[in-house]
């Protein structure tokens, strides 16, 4: 059997071969047709969705889950150990937007601070209110779980960590990206303050933001083991339905690629 994070290789390779594929994403489960969509999108947004990588059956990751074939959103164990603070300062994450535009918002608000993570440092570097940090995972779980708020993209793991620690989340999605667009949309549902372009012309909506009272975190429990029951009872069908994917005498075996982690 094949595991498939939205790659392409290997689901269209088992859907040719006949060996059952399982997908385990998040964009299994934005393809449903349960999940919040913007007012306007594209038709063929939805076409790529269902066959970039086309898995009869899986488990999509979702801020709600839906449907039974839907799963609440995997938290990093050292985000669900931590413990939780208000130091005050806001942890921003988004790579799309070039750091002068988000020194002349965030400049405009003296009175809070702002922690960048950014690609483009080697090390921290503070401009007045702003303090820019590489990227790295031990900094980012430290700021984002002792943060007043969080600022992103419109991914996934970063908003759902946001969710589950009850941070206030503003969200600016990028402007043609569809995922991104529909993720919006749903934690737009759930209580998250959504810019559609993220800049100086925003500075009322984002003023509101700033002042907005802390939410109630959102409980995301741990549904591993069930994922792995239900991908063990696909990779082990009856035997009527085994003899249509595995050829006599073949070596059983499992094949996992992944795509890399969302933002």
């Amino acid at each position: 059997m094949v595991i498939s994070d939205f790659e392409p290789i290997s689901a269209w390779a088992a859907r040719r071969a006949g060996i059952p594929a399982f997908a385990l994403s998040h964009q299994y489960a934005v393809n449903h047709p349960l999940v919040p969509r913007p007012r306007c999108h594209s038709p063929l947004a939805n076409w790529f969705l269902r066959w970039y990588a086309p898995c009869p059956q899986g488990t999509g990751f979702h801020f709600q889950a839906n449907a039974p074939e839907m799963a609440l959103p995997v938290i990093r164990e050292e985000v669900r150990r931590a413990k939780v603070h208000d130091y005050g300062h806001h942890t921003v994450y988004l790579p799309t937007l070039s750091e002068e535009r988000l020194i002349e918002v965030f400049t405009r608000f003296p009175q809070h601070r702002f922690e960048v993570f950014s690609k483009r440092r080697r090390v921290p570097t503070q401009l007045g209110n702003v303090r820019f940090q590489p990227v790295g995972r031990a900094t980012f779980i430290r700021s984002i779980t002792t943060a007043r708020g969080v600022i992103c993209g419109g991914g996934f793991e970063t908003p759902a960590e946001a969710l589950f620690l009850g941070k206030r989340l503003l969200i600016a999605p990028m402007r043609h990206q569809f995922e991104q667009q529909c993720n919006a949309q749903a934690l737009e549902e759930l209580g998250a303050t959504v810019l559609r372009r993220f800049g100086s012309h925003q500075l009322l909506a984002f003023t509101r933001w700033l002042n907005s009272p802390t939410p109630k975190p959102m409980y995301f429990p741990d549904q591993t083991e069930s994922i792995i029951d239900r991908i063990l009872a696909v990779a082990d069908p009856g035997p009527r339905e085994r003899s249509q994917y595995i050829q006599r005498d073949a070596p059983a075996h499992w094949s996992i690629l992944a795509s890399g982690g969302g933002e």
